[in-house]
């Protein structure tokens, strides 16, 4: 849930007016990261859409997808959402590349160490789940769609961690 949260706050520029977005940042942040924040997103407005749209349809389609009802109701609907929700990891997942070149309230080099095994783990586990399936392995499919997620949530999940351990450091 927080990081589904966290997802629709980043898209928020495209998504809500920006005081709106802000005000969001203020409560769950504080003013002052917010301030900060805000600074290098406007300065990289195109490289934080092209991560953060992407991010916020394979969020939604990726919740559809794991909920056991919606896979098991209907496969064609499934398989029809599941290409999507693929598409939009590849196109997130580039994206993560291009925000690595954004320093976001801590030195770049570190974020860098940091983010990039988490991206590279992500593509692993979406690649491993897009070969189970092909192959018709349905269940090695699954589980590695569930990992594939669960490393989406742990990068979704890492920006507000590190923001709050920054606040509090700071």
């Amino acid at each position: 849930l927080l990081g589904s949260i966290t997802a629709l706050m980043a898209a928020g520029n495209v998504l809500f007016s920006i005081k709106l977005h802000h005000l969001m940042g203020r409560i769950l942040y504080g003013q002052f990261v917010v301030d900060e924040m805000f600074a290098v997103y406007e300065a990289t407005e195109l490289k934080v859409v092209a991560h953060m749209l992407p991010a916020l349809v394979y969020m939604i389609l990726g919740i559809a997808q794991l909920h056991p009802g919606f896979r098991s109701s209907s496969l064609g609907r499934h398989r029809c959402v599941g290409r999507p929700f693929f598409v939009a990891a590849l196109l997130s997942g580039l994206g993560i590349f291009a925000m690595l070149t954004i320093p976001f309230g801590s030195p770049a080099w570190l974020e860098r160490i940091i983010v990039t095994p988490w991206a590279l783990w992500f593509f692993y586990t979406g690649g491993r789940s897009i070969s189970h399936i092909k192959k018709k392995e349905v269940l090695e499919h699954r589980d590695w769609v569930i990992r594939h997620f669960s490393v989406t949530m742990g990068i979704a999940l890492m920006r507000p961690a590190w923001l709050i351990g920054w606040t509090v450091l700071n």
